[in-house]
């Protein structure tokens, strides 16, 4: 492309690269970098939502397993307490 080369390949470059290369079919420069841009404007978005810190990526995904555990426990709870609606409440 066009692009400015530096020394060293930015983690955008490499999903250029990675995307061309494993793409089925043979895909032009501009297709790639579009699904780049998707790709990690998708990411981004994920990580940002989900962790401000790399440690908190590793205690959310912790956080999410923990918390289906919890949300199991609180229904059978309601269930038990045979209050109407409850379960919804743990929406």
């Amino acid at each position: 492309g066009g692009a400015v080369m530096t020394s060293e390949k930015t983690s955008y470059d490499k999903l250029v690269d990675l995307i061309k290369e494993r793409h089925p079919e043979p895909i032009s420069d501009q297709q790639a970098h579009r699904l780049a841009r998707n790709l990690m404007g998708y990411c981004e978005l994920v990580i940002r939502v989900a962790a401000k810190t790399p440690q908190e990526v590793l205690d959310n995904q912790l956080e999410y397993s923990n918390l289906l555990m919890r949300r199991q426990n609180a229904d059978a709870e309601c269930r038990n307490s045979n209050s109407e609606g409850c379960a919804s409440a743990h929406d």
